[in-house]
């Protein structure tokens, strides 16, 4: 399999992604609620920070359909995606740092759900591979 396929594949993968975000966010609400930390600022900045990430895995994933199926594979598009996903980031956390609405150190965390994502995706995968194996074999048995 060629990159092209593999990058093409982007799009299968990201509810998956995207879904074992909504887990981290659920986990990591339920763990603030028992930290003696300021509670409302921290969920709240937890949550903005899981969102940036969905923002993020939605958003790279538009961009690399967009490069992939594309006859002229364009650098610029890539390069203006990443800064304009950085600027968001940036732009949010200054914005929750100054006005303290927010929690920015919760933010940063909350960011980390990519990485819980990325994480989960192989587990889902081999498990539904599993069951597809175990379904065919199921049918081969009934046939026979």
């Amino acid at each position: 399999m060629n990159i092209r396929d593999r990058l093409a594949n982007i799009n299968s993968v990201l509810p998956i992604l995207v879904f074992a975000e909504l887990i981290y966010l659920a986990a990591g609400e339920i763990i603030i609620l028992f930290t003696p930390l300021d509670k409302l600022t921290c969920m709240i900045g937890f949550a903005i920070g899981v969102g940036l990430a969905m923002f993020s895995s939605i958003q790279n994933a538009m961009m690399l359909n967009r490069t992939v199926t594309a006859e002229k594979v364009t650098r610029s598009g890539v390069v203006w995606g990443y800064i304009i996903r950085l600027a968001v980031f940036g732009a949010v956390v200054a914005i929750a740092f100054f006005t303290r609405f927010a929690d920015p150190v919760a933010i940063l965390i909350g960011l980390l759900s990519v990485q819980a994502g990325v994480y989960f995706v192989p587990f889902v995968k081999e498990k539904s591979a599993d069951k597809n194996k175990t379904d065919e074999n199921k049918i081969d048995e009934k046939k026979l």
